[in-house]
């Protein structure tokens, strides 16, 4: 199929998954309301390809200061407090592909940059009132604006882009990097899990001839090698003009100035620029394809190095920007990074995907990097690819899919030889039935009593998940039973409706009402409650969501008084908020819930998750955060 025709494919399906996102989130059929189902669309793709550091919070505010009209449309504020991503959709309800001018994506951008603007500088804070999604979020960007090391304008829209990249711009003493995410390239990303456009870079023209290496080629190993000094001011432009696509396959996020390695490359940098070679390891790249030509001298040299993935330096490449906009008389044109570059020789999709996870796996060992961190391959996972596959719902007509791998959903559903085929498929499989890495993550740890961690990034929470579960049980021998999968699909539906109500209630703290409500609901339900219901009924009883609509109300309220005038989202993630609001609930459950067990009615709550009737996965506990 054509990159055409799947284009117009994937804007069909867009169109036809946020309609039904809307209408599975309750939300009314107005043009706001869609768009704001499109954002969580689209934020979630972001989100699974690395593309940003924490799932937004899907919230838009918009109105007038001054002269100036401000909008955004979502918000993400990295665990760290160092990385912001802003939001700002450009949203069209129509079933034709459309381009979207160049006019319209500045004077979005404009908006949003305007709204960061007055946040940065306090002005804003001081216009609003106490209260309300708004204020929220004005809070919590001044709150932690000065410990920011990255900040990050996304345009998402479902029409098509001439360009997607602006100039960045400095506001308040930061710079803001501006990006589009319009329909091609969220169609890459859903359909063959791409990030954007390659990195490639042509040597001769940046250096004005080929970068000398040393390069190694052996007819019996499965890749080539390349040996060389990495130009510094090379690979800082390369992240500013790059950042996250440059880092896709590096198993850390940047871990900001402040950490003690990364602290002491700047000292390094700004002091004794002379030992910088001497005292870094270097990085570890890998290559779709190089080009080798002949230097000034006669040596071998690399002309082309395309579609190039850091696998590890990555904190490396990211000092060099950030100490350079911090202190810009850093000189790095003399600073030479040790490289060793991989270039795989086969052309299987798959293969190559497993090189470099391997070659990340393997090369970040001295950081302790956990095999978690890289465990799209791990027995657990594609075990539970397995079951769902072969499980069926009760109506025996629909199935829950596992992602295992990103994209795996569409790439199901591209294989398809015609559009009744596809039609069909997704009708067996719905695009709400799919379940990812990381929707397990938070689901599982909701309902193990740890909300907290819930409200770190998706990829933190996922982390500390699979380390508990590596540390509660023997994962590599781990037995996946079609039981383990109903139970698991039956908290997820769980979490899901959770997260229905608390949106229609609490439209900007609707992630963290709806984790705290699923912990609670477990602690408070304990063994009285049978998942097993869930599966069968595929849904809630309306008297159990209206329990939880119960307790989401009280829990809001606690939140609110115990935060003490921090935002939401920041006193979520301490592990003192749960235990606050553990003990502060009491409202208990309500008589003639139908998923509670009349035989365990009077028997007390034993703590959170049922236990299913196989293996034990949703009773495994997650590890805490470290530090």
């Amino acid at each position: 199929m054509s990159e055409e025709a799947l284009l117009q494919q994937y804007f069909s399906d867009l169109q036809t998954e946020v309609r039904n996102i809307a209408a599975q989130m309750g939300l009314n059929p107005t043009f706001a309301q869609v768009e704001s189902a499109f954002t969580e669309q689209a934020a979630g793709l972001m989100t699974e390809m690395g593309l940003i550091a924490s799932r937004p919070e899907v919230s838009t505010v918009e109105g007038l200061f001054g002269n100036s009209k401000l909008r955004i449309t979502a918000c993400a504020l990295s665990d760290d407090r160092d990385r912001l991503d802003l939001f700002v959709s450009l949203y069209e309800s129509t079933d034709r592909i459309f381009e979207l001018s160049l006019e319209e994506a500045k004077k979005a951008a404009w908006q949003a940059l305007q709204f960061l603007k007055h946040c940065a500088d306090g002005s804003l804070s001081k216009k609003m009132p106490e209260s309300g999604v708004a204020a929220s979020l004005v809070s919590l960007i001044e709150f932690n604006w000065k410990s920011l090391d990255q900040v990050k304008l996304w345009v998402l829209t479902n029409g098509l882009a001439g360009s997607t990249r602006f100039k960045p711009q400095e506001i308040e003493g930061r710079l803001v990097g501006l990006e589009i995410i319009d329909l091609r390239r969220l169609s890459r990303m859903a359909f063959e899990g791409e990030k954007g456009e390659s990195v490639n870079i042509d040597f001769s023209q940046r250096c004005g001839e080929p970068l000398p290496c040393v390069f190694y080629s052996d007819e019996t190993l499965p890749y080539d090698t390349a040996l060389c000094l990495f130009p510094g001011e090379i690979l800082r432009s390369l992240y500013e003009n790059y950042d996250a696509r440059l880092l896709e396959a590096n198993v850390r996020s940047y871990l900001s100035l402040q950490s003690k390695v990364n602290r002491g490359m700047y000292a390094t940098l700004r002091d004794h620029p002379e030992n910088f070679l001497a005292f870094n390891n270097g990085i570890v790249v890998v290559a779709e394809k190089v080009q080798i030509a002949r230097t000034s001298s006669g040596t071998t040299g690399i002309k082309v190095l395309a579609g190039m993935k850091i696998v590890n330096g990555g904190q490396t490449t990211a000092t060099l920007f950030f100490a350079r906009r911090r202190d810009r008389g850093i000189d790095l044109s003399k600073i030479r990074i040790p490289a060793k570059i991989l270039i795989p020789k086969s052309a299987d999709a798959l293969a190559g995907e497993s090189f470099v996870t391997d070659v990340s796996r393997f090369a970040n060992t001295q950081n302790n990097v956990r095999a978690s961190d890289l465990s799209s391959s791990s027995p657990f996972h594609v075990g539970l690819e397995h079951i769902a596959r072969t499980t069926w719902c009760p109506d025996g007509a629909t199935q829950w899919f596992y992602e295992r791998a990103t994209g795996s959903y569409r790439t199901m559903l591209a294989k398809e030889s015609s559009p009744a085929a596809r039609r069909r498929m997704k009708a067996a499989v719905p695009p709400s039935n799919r379940i990812t890495k990381l929707d397990l993550a938070k689901y599982m740890n909701a309902w193990l009593g740890h909300p907290d961690l819930v409200c770190q990034s998706p990829q933190k929470n996922f982390a500390l998940f699979m380390k508990g579960l590596e540390e509660q049980t023997d994962i590599e021998n781990l037995q996946i039973t079609a039981g383990t999968w109903k139970d698991i699909v039956s908290v997820a539906i769980f979490y899901r409706s959770s997260y229905r109500l608390a949106k229609s209630a609490y439209p900007g703290e609707a992630a963290v009402i709806a984790a705290y409500s699923v912990a609670v609901a477990a602690e408070k339900l304990g063994r009285r409650l049978r998942l097993r219901s869930i599966w069968e009924a595929q849904g809630l009883s309306e008297q159990l969501k209206a329990q939880i609509a119960g307790w989401q109300k009280e829990i809001n309220g606690i939140l609110r008084l115990s935060a003490l005038g921090k935002p939401l989202s920041e006193w979520a993630r301490d592990p003192d908020c749960w235990r606050f609001v553990k003990e502060s609930v009491e409202r208990q459950p309500a008589e003639g819930i139908p998923e509670m067990s009349p035989a365990a009615a009077q028997e007390p709550a034993a703590g959170p998750a049922p236990k299913p009737e196989a293996e034990p996965v949703p009773n495994a506990a997650p590890a805490q955060p470290e530090g």
